[in-house]
């Protein structure tokens, strides 16, 4: 049981990321033209409108905020679609720049990408032979690169859930992904401070199996939606 609880927490902990970025209200499966991989059972991604539904429609109202156009993510193919050192390093040059200024001035401001973009990142630096200056300790303990002093921090369960949730068969949807922001914007609220933590588990001699059960309220919300800017 120690180890089924173990493996729980892990998949707890995805659920997290999938509810709060890449819940959709309005989600459809890729065979009835939608972005979510066929087979895959929506109600695990229409609970809320996420952060990422939250920012596409934010972007569609005002396009400004829409620091750089990835172009590899339109690609065809997964090969089409990947991203080369160079244009990561000119894609995040080109979100932080076109920012808003209240944004920069920001203290807990930072980048966050997908690991596609983090690795790209951090080969163009090595090729300029400036890694080293460009590395960051955050206070977690975990390391991360900077630009112009920004943390620039890699999220690598979004690559997890774009390429086993996002998946047409032939592409991903959006698999690079930057997003320039502060740690403030992105609001998370829950019922309690131990929503989804405290698990109920039973035998049940009827079906003759082991039930797990854990219950919580959350939302996801933009706390000033004019306080980004993504390259998508």
């Amino acid at each position: 049981m120690n180890i089924v609880i173990e493996v729980l927490e892990r998949s707890i902990m995805d659920f997290w990321y999938r509810l709060f970025w890449f819940n959709d209200k309005d989600a459809k499966n890729v065979t009835d033209s939608g972005i979510i991989t066929g087979g895959l059972d929506l109600k695990f991604f229409t609970i809320i409108d996420g952060f990422w539904k939250q920012i596409t429609t934010q972007v569609t109202a005002n396009p400004s905020q829409r620091g750089a156009i990835i172009t590899e993510n339109a690609g065809a193919s997964y090969a089409a679609q990947k991203l080369t050192p160079d244009k990561a390093k000119e894609y995040i040059q080109s979100v932080v720049f076109s920012a808003p200024l209240l944004l920069r001035q920001q203290s807990d401001k930072f980048i966050l990408v997908t690991q596609s973009v983090y690795d790209a990142y951090q080969q163009s630096l090595m090729d300029a032979c400036c890694l080293e200056s460009a590395r960051l300790a955050l206070l977690n303990g975990m390391e991360a690169l900077s630009f112009n002093g920004i943390p620039v921090i890699a999220m690598p369960i979004w690559d997890k859930i774009i390429a086993t949730a996002e998946d047409t068969g032939t592409k991903l949807n959006n698999p690079h992904r930057i997003l320039f922001t502060s740690k403030s914007v992105l609001g998370i609220g829950v019922d309690a401070i131990d929503s989804f933590e405290k698990m109920r588990i039973w035998y049940e001699y009827k079906d003759r199996v082991v039930y797990v059960e854990l219950m919580g309220r959350a939302d996801a919300k933009l706390t000033n939606p004019d306080l980004f800017s993504v390259g998508i």
